[in-house]
């Protein structure tokens, strides 16, 4: 009797093979999923201990990343309590949690475990909190991948620890460049009670925006991360207008006026490369002749011809000019008005002329 290549025609039962399929698969699945059954034990019983009782409220996803791949998205707005209450078992039996989302959950709670209850958190929430009272809440791209809540709330908390919180954005940015003119003078604190969530969603906050304040939030932390907080309050300013400062206080300090080649080199240069960085080559050129690196200082309808500029742009440009130090350097008018009413009496009528341009960009 010859059989037929379709069982179902045959007459006879295909079964045994598919139930034998099945049991190689669960034995499969069962064998990749014991180091996972292991590890997460591991974690629910390190995340089940009262010291970490503070996070149990807080979404699992709370701890994801822009990276992650295959993540359990059924938990992720299941709080780590939820979570780390049930068992192995009951989380595997949920609908479209397979091996890989079980390695993406474990990858979850182990980043929780390597939070500090007591303190990353508690610090970062309770200056949130703070800082609620007076702001309001509501941003795109975050400045690295991985790049979370947790993280997002440490750099916050830092902030708020060193009496930053009232210093204004453009002041630590890389460059100006990165930030439209009204976030210049914004406050830091203006973003402490914003969830990256919240930062990201925003309005017309696009991805270069939100990468630029995520950027001064991350330098900041570097820096101040492990500094103890103490008498002493931090003072930071790009370094060329820092070697800048330097210079005019140790002027102020002489008997004698500098020459102008001095002048220009160990002081202008040091502001026009800053305003290079932060505007660009034409604000830098345009300065150059207000303030008279290579000849007399030029008046404003005068720099308007010579660069082929309209009248209302030029002043537009030399505005700022103005804003971007007065940013970056708020003490340099004070000081720079100082040093020309302290040289005031000298015969250098030249040099006293560069000094009163210079003071006129700060001071407009």
């Amino acid at each position: 009797m010859l059989l037929s290549a379709n069982p179902a025609a045959s007459g006879m039962m295909a079964e045994p093979f598919f139930r034998g399929e099945a049991i190689a698969r669960g034995a499969l699945s069962g064998w990749r999923e014991y180091p996972l059954r292991r590890k997460f034990a591991s974690l629910q019983a390190q995340l089940q201990a009262p010291q970490y009782e503070t996070l149990w409220q807080q979404p699992l996803g709370f701890w994801a990343c822009d990276s992650d791949r295959a993540l359990p998205i059924v938990l992720l707005d299941w709080t780590l309590g939820e979570v780390i209450h049930r068992s192995f078992a009951e989380l595997r039996n949920l609908p479209r949690v397979g091996v890989k989302k079980l390695a993406g959950l474990l990858t979850l709670l182990g980043r929780a475990a390597q939070t500090t209850p007591a303190e990353e958190r508690a610090t970062a929430l309770e200056a949130a909190d703070r800082s609620a009272t007076r702001l309001e809440p509501a941003t795109d791209e975050p400045l690295a991948s991985d790049l979370n809540e947790r993280i997002w709330q440490q750099w916050k908390a830092t902030i708020v620890r060193h009496g930053l919180a009232g210093e204004p954005l453009g002041r630590f940015s890389e460059s100006l460049q990165d930030l439209p003119k009204p976030l210049w003078s914004t406050a830091l604190s203006e973003f402490l009670p914003l969830s990256l969530d919240g930062l990201r969603a925003r309005k017309n906050y696009g991805t270069k925006r939100v990468t630029a304040i995520l950027q001064v939030f991350g330098l900041l932390h570097s820096l101040f991360e492990h500094a103890a907080v103490c008498h002493l309050c931090p003072r930071l300013i790009p370094n060329r207008l820092a070697a800048a400062e330097s210079w005019l206080r140790n002027q102020r300090e002489q008997a004698r006026l500098p020459e102008l080649a001095e002048l220009n080199r160990d002081f202008l240069l040091p502001i026009l490369e800053q305003v290079e960085h932060d505007l660009g080559r034409e604000p830098r050129e345009l300065l150059e002749l207000r303030i008279g690196t290579r000849g007399a200082p030029l008046g404003v309808s005068e720099i308007a011809s010579r660069l082929n500029l309209g009248l209302r742009r030029t002043y537009h440009i030399l505005d700022l000019c103005s804003a971007a130090l007065e940013i970056r350097w708020p003490q340099g008018g004070s000081l720079l008005q100082q040093w020309s009413r302290q040289s005031a009496g000298d015969p250098s009528k030249e040099l006293l002329c560069h000094l009163k341009a210079v003071a006129k960009v700060f001071c407009r």
